[in-house]
């Protein structure tokens, strides 16, 4: 082979020439890597020391809760121990006893004392049937059904409750041995505009008309029964009729 061609760049390459630094410049330089390493020792230092501080703050916090906690168990402790040997020594109950009973707000008549949401509770031995009854034909709400045993009716201001007698809550037996029952000859009454027209619509329903519409006190007047047997008056105001307004 023949000699390689020479690299026509190796004419504009430079030679390497060794440069020696100014005394000047190194010292310089020197002084400048250690201000730059001591600042950099001393944040190290700094942030150590803080966190060592907060660390030991928070030490303190935790051994002050630790100190109020055993403190406070230590009351309990002792107040525990001075109401049970108040409780052995029957002084508790002697002091409960001794105190009055609580009494009703004087000064007011007992119907101001009573809160403004009328109720009436009817026995009744099918609880959907009476439900059915009085939504369906008289226009009650139901509020709420505990099924067998309770539910909540709402017509207009008054609160229905009905209960079934044997079970649980109203109807259960009373302490002699007396069941409620549902029946008698007390009832509600509902106004409604025309008392005719309702009883007629009411007995095309099925439902039972006790007594057929008649004068009354400055209403006309006449009687239903529910499933149960339970009354429900309804009158329709006539001339004279006279109502107490609600209060504002």
């Amino acid at each position: 082979r023949g000699a390689m061609a020479a690299d026509p760049l190796d004419a504009l390459r430079l030679s390497v020439v060794p440069v020696d630094p100014r005394p000047e410049f190194t010292a310089a330089l020197l002084r400048r890597i250690t201000s730059a390493a001591a600042e950099a020792q001393t944040r190290i230092n700094e942030a150590v020391t803080g966190t060592s501080e907060e660390v030991g703050n928070i030490g303190l916090a935790i051994q002050r809760a630790l100190d109020n906690a055993e403190q406070m168990q230590a009351q309990m402790q002792a107040r525990a121990a001075a109401i049970d040997e108040l409780i052995a020594s029957g002084a508790l109950e002697r002091h409960v006893s001794s105190q009055p009973a609580p009494q009703p707000p004087q000064g007011l008549p007992i119907a101001a004392r009573v809160r403004d949401n009328p109720t009436v509770r009817y026995f009744v031995g099918d609880l959907d049937a009476a439900i059915e009854f009085y939504c369906q034909r008289l226009g009650f709400e139901e509020e709420l059904r505990s099924a067998p045993a309770f539910a909540m009716l709402y017509g207009g201001g008054l609160r229905l409750l009905l209960s079934v007698p044997g079970l649980p809550g109203a109807g259960r037996a009373l302490p002699d041995g007396t069941v409620p029952a549902a029946g008698g000859s007390n009832r509600i009454t509902l106004q409604v505009t025309d008392v005719t027209a309702a009883v007629a619509e009411l007995r095309t329903a099925g439902v039972r008309i006790r007594a057929d519409v008649s004068a009354g006190v400055a209403v006309r007047q006449a009687l239903i029964e529910d499933p149960a047997g339970n009354l429900v008056e309804l009158f329709e105001p006539t001339a004279g009729y006279h109502e107490r307004p609600s209060p504002p």
